[in-house]
């Protein structure tokens, strides 16, 4: 982030459509964030009430103007939203349309730079039905949720909102709750503070603080919006000031974030409050995990009856050792590795983990290493959606984790890039690798020898797992990978684009709430 100029920011902001209904409070947002993303130096271009031939016109001219002395790129898109689709003037389009037009070879300049996408969509089709309880109330299952896609190219964060597809309230006096908890955090700490760091007390605050109220109905009041956090960045960000800085904001049309007045969750349903502030400071208390154990559980397939014609190197047993051995240092009870287990006897290893009594687990860490393509993951004798995973572990299903962090590290050989859906309830931190070692599951070296995702991940855990954030150490496992990746540019720049598809980012996703920390009680 030492380039002369930060880069380009666009707004798209979608207040009228052809067929929906209007969205009030948009104007708002759309000025407040533009005042936010002035102050942060970027150069600021919008796109308002475009139809999609219009709205893609205008990427297309704004990708023409990124340059390679800019920092980075940043899209704020506030609309209408369906599943996996958003909402121009007079139809939809898929939501990673966005940033294909910033990527690869639509958009050199921006190659091995930051590219940041805050979403907020407001699904326009009636809001599910939640039991108002305390547990279900934040039910997050597959069916509630929405799902899209995060490519694995590195260098991407997407922050989406209203990510179970309820409908937030707009004020037109007080614009939204995510987009205005997103300007007061940025404008507070945007100099200052990293930004993963940032979005994660904005999740927080909006878990913490905002529900949906709609009148006479304690069942809707229930309803939460909660933002998702993906990312594939491979370095912390920070918006560091230049030289030359924009005039400041006067402060009178951006909420300030407030240390006195705390907003708690009682009472939220009121008509009359709209609880935008939230604590000056930055990281909230973490996760607690004092007193409380650390369970484990590691799933390895290795032999497949139908998925694969061969086994995977032995390379794998030697990574579900090594990180058996890693979490036990980082104080886990650990059980596994399971082997080549067949979906029926997975699904009720699931089923069975999910049952127990977890009053006393301060978190849950399972661990997956597999074959994998797109969104499935294989069994030995067939295939199952990611998704099948967490699901398992929502409120409804498993109530004594309710609130407490779950941890799922997936490993997932391929046959190249493999897209995985991103969908997980709340306090659940995903972080998916897919990698291609197929190709080479003769070689004597890769029998003996963990794979890079799994080797690094024991070293930052070793090395940083009792000090750190878990954020932090996953931060610095991809940091290592694309390093590793860049050195092979000069050693073989034509080859690069093959290294660079056989090798995907690992893919990071949070829903956690609060930092994670595996620090050792004395």
């Amino acid at each position: 982030m030492n380039h002369e100029n930060r880069g380009i920011a666009i707004v798209v902001n979608q207040k009228t459509f052809d067929k929906l209904p209007e969205r009030h409070g948009t104007v708002k947002d759309g000025n407040d964030i533009q005042a936010v993303l002035k102050n942060l130096q970027f150069d600021v271009e919008t796109l308002n009430n475009r139809t999609k031939k219009k709205l893609f016109e205008g990427l297309d001219e704004i990708a023409k103007k990124v340059q390679t002395n800019h920092d980075c790129l940043a899209v704020v898109v506030m609309t209408h939203g369906d599943p996996g689709v958003l909402y121009a003037k007079d139809e939809t389009y898929k939501i990673d349309e966005l940033w294909n037009k910033f990527t690869g070879d639509s958009c050199k300049a921006l190659h091995g730079k930051p590219k940041l996408f805050f979403i907020q969509s407001i699904f326009h089709t009636k809001p599910h039905t939640i039991q108002c309880d305390k547990v279900d109330a934040q039910d997050t299952s597959r069916a509630k949720r929405s799902t899209y896609t995060i490519p694995t190219m590195a260098n991407l964060l997407v922050m989406h909102s209203i990510y179970d597809g309820d409908k937030p309230r707009h004020d037109a006096s007080k614009g939204s709750w995510f987009i205005q908890s997103l300007c007061a955090a940025l404008n507070s700490h945007g100099h200052s503070k990293e930004l993963l760091r940032i979005l994660t007390v904005v999740s927080r605050n909006v878990d913490k603080n905002f529900r949906q109220y709609v009148p006479k109905s304690k069942l809707n009041n229930a309803l939460k919006m909660m933002p998702c956090i993906a990312s594939t960045l491979t370095k912390a960000l920070y918006f560091r000031p230049k030289p030359i800085l924009n005039e400041p904001l006067d402060g009178k049309n951006i909420i300030s974030l407030d240390s006195n007045e705390v907003n708690n969750s009682q009472g939220l349903s009121s008509a009359n409050r709209t609880p935008h502030k939230f604590p000056r400071k930055l990281s909230p208390p973490p996760y607690s995990m004092q007193g409380m154990q650390r369970k484990a559980y590691i799933f390895l397939n290795q032999t497949f009856d139908k998925c694969l014609n061969d086994k995977f190197p032995n390379s794998v047993i030697k990574d579900a050792d090594e990180l058996k051995s890693a979490l036990v240092y980082l104080g886990f009870s650990v059980d596994g590795p399971f082997k080549d287990l067949k979906l029926w006897e997975l699904q009720e290893k699931m089923i069975l983990i999910a049952s127990e009594n977890h009053e006393n687990t301060g978190c849950i860490l399972l661990a997956i290493i597999t074959y994998g393509e797109n969104n499935l993951l294989f069994a030995q004798n067939e295939k199952y959606p990611v998704t099948e995973l967490w699901d398992r572990f929502s409120s409804s299903k498993c109530p004594t984790l309710s609130g407490k962090p779950k941890v799922f590290l997936i490993q997932a050989c391929t046959n190249g890039i493999s897209n995985c859906s991103v969908n997980p309830p709340m306090d659940v931190l995903v972080m998916y690798s897919p990698y291609n070692e197929i190709a080479d599951r003769h070689d004597h070296q890769a029998h003996v020898t963990p794979t890079v995702f799994i080797q690094t991940l024991c070293d930052e855990f070793y090395e940083k797992g009792q000090k750190e954030d878990l954020n932090s150490i996953l931060e610095g496992v991809r940091l290592y990978i694309s390093n590793n990746n860049n050195q092979h540019i000069e050693q073989d720049p034509v080859d690069w684009e093959n290294r660079a598809a056989n090798n995907p980012m690992p893919i990071l996703v949070s829903m956690l709430t609060k930092k994670l920390y595996f620090r050792i009680e004395k």
